[in-house]
């Protein structure tokens, strides 16, 4: 038993020495999805979005009636993209890209019109939104865990 410790810890210095690291691997995401109508109509907001209210209303002064049009989580392994429908008719589609530091590499893509990659720490939220919807726009709220 000693020995074949002894080989692989031999084998593992040589590696080294020559370069060889292994792949690392970031761990699966959680990335939560949450579709909301934003409107300078009428007034109101949604008790559904009640964590997000504070950013919502500072981001998007102009509006004056948030609701929740829908809620989805994914699960994404390193490498792996996943496409959900929006309410608008239009698709979005989240790719993860493994790390950067502390940060997740996700990959957004909008109705095939945008493509961006963004860095977000795990518990962060950020927005897109100015899509056209209903008598307003269309915000999504993308949190990563």
């Amino acid at each position: 038993m000693r020995t074949a410790f002894n080989i692989f810890m031999a084998l593992l210095m040589l590696g080294t020495l020559m370069g060889y690291s292994p792949e690392v691997h970031a761990d699966p995401i959680t990335v939560e999805i949450r579709t909301i109508a934003a409107s300078t109509e009428g007034s109101g907001f949604d008790p559904r979005l009640d964590t997000l209210k504070g950013q919502l209303t500072k981001a998007f002064r102009g509006y004056t009636s948030f609701r929740l049009e829908g809620r989805r989580t994914l699960r994404l392994k390193e490498g792996k993209s996943k496409s959900m429908p929006l309410p608008n008719g239009s698709e979005l589609t989240l790719t993860h890209h493994g790390m950067a530091g502390a940060l997740v590499k996700l990959g957004l893509t909008l109705a095939a019109k945008m493509s961006t990659m963004l860095r977000v720490s795990r518990g962060g939220t950020f927005f897109q939104a100015g899509m056209d919807y209903d008598d307003g726009i269309l915000i999504i709220a993308i949190t990563v865990y």
